[in-house]
């Protein structure tokens, strides 16, 4: 399925940009309303406009990496969210991300 520029957000992780589709950002801004600590990413991602990247830095990454593998576990996210995820494991070079609740 092709996308319309303006049915997308870029996620910036580690220099690696990853489009999501907005439907996929607000499935996942829905999930970050239950975890503690995921405040700041919620803003960032519900700042992104048609022109704005969303920049994460390595606390979030991880943060966002354990929520994903949270969600995962429960049944995987939208289809959209496992090229965020591939990026963010390759981004973490901490190891595992602690349990995000």
């Amino acid at each position: 399925m092709e996308w319309s520029r303006l049915d997308r957000v870029d996620v910036v992780v580690a220099g690696e940009i990853v489009d999501i589709t907005r439907r996929d950002r607000d499935a996942l801004l829905q999930r970050l309303c239950f975890v503690a600590g995921c405040e700041r990413i919620r803003k960032t991602l519900e700042a992104a406009g048609d022109h704005a990247q969303v920049k994460l830095d390595a606390r979030e990454r991880s943060r966002l990496r354990a929520v994903l593998e949270d969600w995962e576990s429960e049944g995987f996210p939208p289809e959209g969210m496992a090229s965020l995820h591939v990026a963010l494991v390759r981004a973490d070079t901490d190891g595992p991300p602690p349990f995000a609740r």
